[in-house]
C-alpha cells in the first residue's frame, strides 16, 4: 500500500492519487478515472478540481465506496481516511510575510491550521507588533469582489459590535464563546471614502449590500492586493473531531463524557441567545441573521467550525467563525444581493447539521423580530 500526490500542489490542478490493494475493479466514473491498474493494486485520479477541500471530499466518498463493496478491510480504511485528511491543501499567497535579512513584512509563517472553499487560514507570528500568535485568514486567489467582502463583514460585526468594549450590548461573558477578530486587511474600508472621510460600518454595509451594487467595479481594486484578517489563534481540539467516533479512533481521542456534553450544548445555547440579543438593538446596529457559524452549527468544515478550547474539569467551546452576518433589516429581506442571500434555501444536505428557519423558508417568509 503506497501513497503519492504531487509535490507543488496549486489552486488550478490539485491531483489526488490514491494507490491501494483492492481486489475489486471499481465502477468507471467521470471523477473517477482509472490511471493504471495491476492485480492487487488500482492507482486512482480523484478529479481535475480547484480546490483540495473538493478533493478531499471526493476520496472521503471513493474510500467509503471501497469499504462498502468489500473491498479494504477496517486497518486500511483507516489508514487511507487519515492520509486523505492531511492531504496538501491548495494554498495561498501569504500575506505580508516577513524578511529577517531585509527586515520587510510583519507576520511570520508557522503553518496551515486549515482551509475552505475561499479561504486559508494559516498560523502566523507576529513580528512587528505585539499580537504574538496569531490566526489569519487569507482569500484565496481565485476568490471574487462579493466573497473579500463577507470576510470584511464578518471581521467588522467582530471589531464594531461583538467584541467591542463601548458598544452599548456588550457583554465580556457573551464575548467569550465566538473567536475574536483583530484586525482587517481586506481593503474595503478604503474602497468607500466620502469627501476624503471614511464612511461608518453600517453606510458602507449598506452601500454595498444594495440590489443596484456593480460588484464587477470593484475587481480591479481586489486583484491588487490579498485580502485578509487577523484572527486569534485559539488552540484546543475541532468539536467535530470528538463527535465523530471515526475520526476521534484514527486521532486517539477520548469521547466526551455527558458531563462535557452538557456544559459544550449550553456553551453553544447560550452563543445563539447572545446573537439574538444584540438583533433586539435599534435597525442601525442590529445584527441577527447568521446563515453559517453561530446559527447553523457547521463543525465539519476546517473554518467554519467550533472548537473546544479545554476540556476537563471545565468545558470552553468557541464558535470559529462569524459566517455571513446580516442586519436584521426589513429591507434585507427581498434582496437579490449576491452578499446578502449567499446561503438562502441551503439544505441540510449541504453539510450542515442544523438550518435556522430563516434559511430554510423562500425569502417572503423571512422575519428578523
Amino acid at each position: 500500500m503506497g501513497w503519492r500526490h504531487p509535490t507543488e500542489p496549486t489552486e488550478a490542478v490539485h491531483l489526488l492519487l490514491l494507490t491501494c490493494k483492492a481486489t475489486a475493479m471499481p465502477r468507471a466514473d467521470a471523477n473517477m478515472a482509472t490511471q493504471t491498474m495491476g492485480p492487487q493494486n488500482a492507482v486512482f485520479d480523484i478529479g481535475d478540481c480547484g480546490d483540495g477541500a473538493e478533493d478531499e471530499d471526493q476520496g472521503k466518498r471513493f474510500i467509503t465506496w471501497l469499504q462498502s463493496e468489500g473491498s479494504l478491510n477496517e486497518s486500511i480504511v483507516v489508514e487511507l481516511w487519515e492520509r486523505t485528511t492531511s492531504a496538501p491543501v491548495a494554498l495561498c499567497e501569504f500575506p505580508d510575510e516577513y524578511c529577517p535579512d531585509a527586515g520587510t513584512g510583519r507576520w511570520k509563517n508557522l503553518g496551515v491550521l486549515g482551509s475552505g472553499g475561499l479561504a486559508v487560514v494559516y498560523l502566523a507570528q507576529d513580528m512587528k507588533g505585539s499580537r504574538g500568535r496569531v490566526a489569519l485568514k487569507v482569500l484565496r486567489a481565485a476568490a471574487q469582489p462579493v466573497h473579500a467582502y463577507e470576510l470584511h463583514r464578518e471581521a467588522l460585526w467582530s471589531l464594531t459590535r461583538l467584541h467591542c468594549i463601548s458598544h452599548s450590548k456588550y457583554d465580556s461573558n457573551g464575548s467569550q464563546l465566538f473567536v475574536r477578530y483583530l484586525e482587517d486587511h481586506t481593503g474595503l474600508d478604503k474602497l468607500c471614502i466620502q469627501d476624503g472621510i471614511a464612511t461608518s460600518f453600517d453606510q458602507r454595509r449598506r452601500h454595498l449590500e444594495a440590489d443596484s451594487f456593480d460588484w464587477s467595479a470593484l475587481a480591479t481594486q481586489k486583484a491588487s492586493q490579498r485580502p485578509y484578517v487577523v484572527m486569534e489563534h485559539l488552540p484546543g481540539q475541532m468539536l467535530w473531531d470528538l463527535t465523530c467516533t471515526r475520526a476521534r479512533s484514527i486521532k486517539k481521542l477520548k469521547p466526551l463524557s455527558d458531563e462535557e456534553t452538557r456544559q459544550i450544548l449550553v456553551q453553544l445555547s447560550k452563543a445563539v441567545l447572545r446573537r439574538l440579543r444584540l438583533a433586539c438593538t435599534s435597525n442601525a446596529t442590529a445584527w441577527s441573521i447568521a446563515i453559517s457559524g453561530p446559527a447553523m452549527f457547521r463543525p465539519r468544515n476546517d473554518i467554519v467550525g467550533l472548537r473546544l478550547c479545554r476540556r476537563r474539569p471545565r468545558c470552553q467551546v468557541k464558535v470559529l467563525d462569524l459566517g455571513v452576518m446580516l442586519a436584521a433589516e426589513p429591507s434585507l429581506r427581498l434582496s437579490a444581493s449576491p452578499a446578502v442571500c449567499v446561503f438562502r434555501n441551503r439544505t441540510l444536505q449541504d453539510g450542515y447539521d442544523w438550518l435556522p428557519p430563516e434559511a430554510s423558508y423562500p425569502p417572503s417568509y423571512l422575519s428578523f423580530y
